[in-house]
């Protein structure tokens, strides 16, 4: 197994969960009889890659927000 198969295992682990809250919620990504319309493993990879970088993109903005929160009492 390689570096690229333990990331995209990882990932699927984790788009699990996020596939399970969507059951729960009674959302949809397919319709279970029609096969052309069901997303495929690499498309929900595809997806959860998208979302998981913009995460990591937006990481060091967020922390200089959360920082700039941090400020000292001034008294």
């Amino acid at each position: 197994m390689d570096r690229q198969e333990l990331e995209d295992e990882m990932i699927l682990r984790a788009g699990a969960n996020g596939g399970e809250i969507l059951n729960e919620l009674d959302m949809i990504i397919c319709k279970e009889n029609d096969t052309s319309q069901r997303i495929n493993k690499q498309q929900w990879l595809t997806f959860l890659r998208s979302v998981i970088s913009k995460q990591a993109e937006l990481q060091s903005e967020y922390e200089k927000r959360e920082r700039d929160l941090d400020d000292d009492i001034p008294f």
